[in-house]
């Protein structure tokens, strides 16, 4: 978590250092609501069983949805149709996992965001696009309480939170409510993979999971334009 907080700290100083010299725009910041869903695929279980290397499966997938908050900071490079922001992105996940059921405690994102304006339809929205960079962090918990591996019969739960590089595409429509208020309507998918999550380690046995994560988020931000 330390790793992924001081990511956000870097990324705002370069942000501000990148856009701080630009001669004309406007800085802004959002706050965004939404409904998100995370969906986990091609997930492997793998490791050593008495120094004897397995990979098998991991059978059933994970999903979550619900409510999403985040909040963000972007300049508008007006006249130009370009728009850059940094924006952090939480994810509320499920928690107390059935027994041999692993879950998604929360999803977390920090993103670095370029978006092209369309131009302005009659009134005051216009469409963008775009897409962006950056990390995700994703919370995670198993059930382990009486599950049988080979000859092993487990206990306790695994948690922990894993960190990887992710990059994102989105669209939606921003809407002029005033010279310093807009409404901002859209779609970001984000796309991640996660490496070696410890699921189990016992004399004997280790057993991780690699898995590639999908993120859609339909947002309803609130932009507040200096």
């Amino acid at each position: 978590m330390r790793q992924f907080t001081l990511f956000i700290t870097l990324a705002a100083f370069v942000f501000y250092a990148q856009t701080g010299a630009a001669l004309a725009g406007d800085w802004y910041i959002q706050g965004l609501l939404g409904h998100s869903t995370v969906k986990t695929s091609g997930s492997e279980i793998h490791g050593t069983m008495y120094s004897t290397s397995f990979s098998v499966d991991a059978g059933d997938e994970m999903e979550t949805s619900g409510l999403a908050w985040g909040l963000g900071a972007g300049y508008d490079f007006s006249p130009y149709p370009v728009r850059l922001e940094l924006v952090f992105m939480d994810r509320p996940g499920e928690s107390n996992p059935a027994r041999d059921e692993m879950v998604i405690t929360r999803m977390d994102t920090v993103m670095f965001n370029a978006w092209l304006l369309l131009p302005r339809l009659d009134g005051p929205a216009h469409f963008y696009w775009g897409g962006g960079l950056g990390l995700a962090g994703m919370g995670y918990e198993y059930n382990a309480d009486g599950v049988w591996f080979g000859p092993w019969i487990l206990s306790g739960k695994a948690k922990g939170y894993s960190i990887s590089l992710a990059f994102g595409l989105g669209l939606g429509i921003l809407i002029d409510i005033n010279t310093n208020f807009a409404l901002d309507l859209g779609y970001r998918h984000t796309f991640t993979s996660f490496d070696d999550i410890e699921l189990i380690k016992a004399a004997g046995l280790t057993a991780k999971v690699d898995t590639s994560a999908g993120i859609g988020d339909f947002i309803l931000g609130f932009q507040y334009k200096f």
